[in-house]
């Protein structure tokens, strides 16, 4: 079905601008970690998972304001709610990169947070042409029968090695014990308590987040020493019936 390029803003909402700030987002808070990161870049690039990048999904998300939310959905609801702040002539944030996020992350390259000198060297208009990379990739792709079969079938097979991949991660990654966890997040704490880029309010909030860890441990102690005392009394009844054969 075709329908006129004028009705785009009423049917896709998401299209207009939200997608292409959450976008924005994400890549700039991508760049600031791989600025802070220790290690070459071939070493970032190895350590960063699909887990990270949905986590940091997630967080560009969180960080949408509300007013863009609205301003995209204000043409398909007509509800005053969505339309008190706009205006048909208004262009809202996600359009375009703003000069002063680019000129954040430039900042921070240059003041050498960053061990990568590769990184040192890029100026403003490539960082531009990276947060703006894919704002104009085709969206839809006409395929003959054919094609799909040969996606079909690379599917499944790609599908089969990330399956066979993701155990082979899962069988070698080393589980991480409460103690040591508990120990990197004292550490972490009392960097923050002693570093003044962080707020009271801030540290208080790890000190929750503490006190929680220490419930949810002394939970997993207690459902061990359940499972424990199961695991005995199953001993004891299975040595009882086997004496008395």
């Amino acid at each position: 079905m075709f329908l006129p390029p004028n009705v785009t803003s009423l049917i896709q909402p998401m299209d207009q601008g939200i997608i292409q700030n959450l976008k924005m987002i994400y890549r700039k808070n991508f760049m600031r970690r791989l600025i802070n990161a220790d290690g070459t870049l071939t070493e970032f690039q190895s350590s960063f998972t699909i887990k990270d990048a949905i986590y940091g999904l997630a967080s560009s998300w969180n960080a949408v304001k509300p007013r863009t939310l609205r301003r995209g959905w204000r043409k398909l609801l007509f509800v005053t709610h969505f339309c008190s702040d706009s205006s048909d002539d208004e262009e809202f944030e996600g359009f375009r990169c703003k000069k002063s996020e680019l000129t954040d992350i430039m900042e921070a390259l240059k003041n050498g947070c960053t061990k990568n000198l590769s990184l040192t060297q890029l100026e403003m208009p490539e960082i531009e042409i990276w947060m703006n990379v894919d704002k104009n990739i085709p969206v839809t792709e006409t395929l003959t029968e054919e094609e799909l079969i040969r996606k079909m079938i690379a599917l499944e097979e790609e599908t089969n090695d990330i399956s066979s991949e993701s155990d082979d991660e899962k069988s070698s990654e080393k589980k991480i014990s409460w103690g040591e966890a508990e120990k990197s997040l004292s550490t972490f704490l009392q960097f923050c308590e002693k570093n003044a880029q962080y707020s009271a309010h801030e540290v208080m909030e790890l000190h929750l987040i503490k006190e929680r860890f220490m419930k949810k441990r002394e939970l997993s102690f207690k459902q061990t020493d359940i499972r424990n005392v199961f695991r005995r009394m199953c001993g004891a009844t299975a040595e009882a019936q086997s004496k008395e054969k």
